[in-house]
């Protein structure tokens, strides 16, 4: 039996697509302009979007990234 997992496995579908704004700024350590952005597309797509879900976002594609 393998060990690896998958993307979807461990639940990181919805970080697979991060609009590139998103990903330069997390590489470039500009946590706070990536939250802006990916609330801005949140919100104009219809979508609630509080700055703590936000956050919490940004730090899960940090870790994914693997730059926190």
């Amino acid at each position: 039996m393998s060990t690896h997992l998958t993307t979807k496995e461990v639940g990181w579908d919805e970080y697979n697509n991060i609009d590139r704004k998103i990903e330069e700024a997390v590489r470039a350590g500009r946590k706070i302009e990536a939250i802006k952005t990916y609330r801005k597309h949140k919100i104009d797509n219809g979508e609630d979007c509080s700055l703590k879900e936000a956050k919490e976002y940004i730090d899960k594609v940090s870790i994914k990234m693997e730059l926190d």
